[in-house]
């Protein structure tokens, strides 16, 4: 049974430069970029838990078309919000993951971000990043599973894929062997945030665009490696910005050959990521790092309520989830059906994990939703068979997950994969 693994939440500030040189250009059917590509260019960690579905999301966006096109940009006036819902639990001790320790949640908060108006159809601007400096490895515990891993495993970094998650593009290749996975509201459809660490498969697909909502996301990750396939320019100088800060190693399709299409589905749903290939442009890349608590070994203090089986709300989209005791982990459906891998293995997690976030339009397109995780909300934690309703909380981007119950007691996560229900608050 593996150690409790330590880590720290503070960022130590540095210079974190870094450069993705890369060559070739994966094309559509028509040898043009593909329809999502761009044109233009001290605290604790033991193991991992399951949570229960908490209150019904507000109500989904417009479905998108099924052709997967990027939507046109819609000039937004303002930087993306900042505002931090309060949280319903007071902290009265040192919090285990954060640094350093605080005593209440502050109350919510709004950042302007600027005093005179931009020109009607001019872009927003881009944020500024402070330099990111990459923290060291753990030891002997795979840093997402809280599993023993060796020293080739402990030192590697986090590869971080955005996949697609309509109709076309199912089923995926290679989800099922995530060690998280966080599941976004995109524009009337759901889209992926699959992390592999210490089971890397050869391949990984269908790999689609970011969003402004995974910049904060993949600031936590102690400079993972991104593979995506381009995006609108907003997106595209945002990540810009993030990877020459050191926070992210950006490996888009749109600049790299680590991408291949395949020819038995359709573009832009058939953009395959070579995962070797995407390594080796990560020598930059830092080892990953705990993204919550886990312990395997908790006692909860508080009630909980079993739950066999439960669903979560998404725009246009029922995540169903049903506890497998025999394999102690809960299976994933989508609408009503198994959710299974190209493989042929179901989609399963040791931990479901709903987050309740706050969303708001993107700065840079504002009919795509942007989902606020820094600050706090409420969260339904499913480990073990059961559900522990509480709050989530963040104090940066940089900074882990801090799960509580009710009481204000730390509910770490149990020790396998987690999956990570980003639904809308309210």
């Amino acid at each position: 049974m593996p150690a409790r693994i330590a880590t720290t939440a503070g960022v130590i500030v540095g210079l974190g430069m870094l450069a993705v040189a890369c060559g070739g250009t994966v094309a559509g059917r028509d040898g043009a970029p593909s329809a999502d590509q761009s044109p233009t260019a001290t605290t604790e960690l033991g193991r991992f838990l399951p949570t229960t579905a908490a209150p019904p999301s507000s109500g989904p966006v417009p479905a998108a078309d099924e052709s997967g096109e990027e939507r046109p940009i819609v000039p937004a006036t303002t930087l993306r919000a900042t505002t931090v819902p309060p949280s319903t639990v007071a902290r009265t001790e040192p919090d285990p993951i954060a640094d350093p320790p605080v005593t209440t949640v502050a109350a919510p908060t709004t950042t302007v971000p600027t005093t005179e108006p931009r020109p009607a159809n001019a872009p927003p601007p881009v944020p500024t990043y402070p330099p990111y400096t990459v923290r060291p490895a753990l030891t002997g515990v795979a840093a997402l599973t809280g599993l023993p891993a060796p020293e080739s495993v402990t030192t590697s970094p986090v590869l971080v894929a955005k996949i697609d998650n309509v109709g076309s593009a199912r089923p995926q290749w290679a989800l099922d062997r995530a060690d998280v996975v966080f599941e976004e509201n995109v524009e009337g459809a759901t889209r992926f945030m699959a992390l592999f660490h210490s089971d890397v498969p050869a391949e990984v697909g269908p790999v689609r665009s970011a969003r402004t909502t995974d910049i904060d996301l993949l600031s936590g990750m102690n400079r993972p490696i991104l593979a995506w396939s381009g995006g609108n320019p907003g997106v595209t100088s945002w990540i810009g910005a993030a990877a020459e800060a050191g926070l992210l190693i950006d490996v888009a399709a749109v600049r790299s050959n680590c991408y291949r299409r395949e020819s038995s589905r359709r573009a832009p749903h058939n953009l395959v990521a070579k995962t070797g290939c995407l390594l080796g442009r990560g020598a930059a890349a830092g080892p990953a790092r705990p993204l919550w608590e886990i312990d395997e070994d908790w006692t909860r203090s508080t009630p909980a309520s079993a739950d066999s089986s439960f669903e979560v709300r998404m725009d246009n989209m029922r995540a169903g989830w049903t506890w497998d005791a025999s394999s102690g982990t809960y299976l994933r459906s989508q609408n009503g059906s198994p959710h299974v891998a190209a493989g042929g293995a179901r989609i399963a997690a040791a931990n479901v994990v709903v987050v309740y976030a706050t969303h708001v339009r993107s700065a840079v397109d504002a009919r795509s939703p942007e989902a606020i995780t820094v600050g706090t909300g409420t969260a339904v934690i499913h480990r073990d068979g059961v559900a522990i309703t509480g709050t989530w909380s963040r104090r940066s981007a940089e900074a882990p997950f801090v799960f509580r119950d009710v009481d204000g007691g730390v509910v770490p996560l149990q020790a396998g994969p987690t999956f990570v229900e980003l639904a809308r608050a309210g």
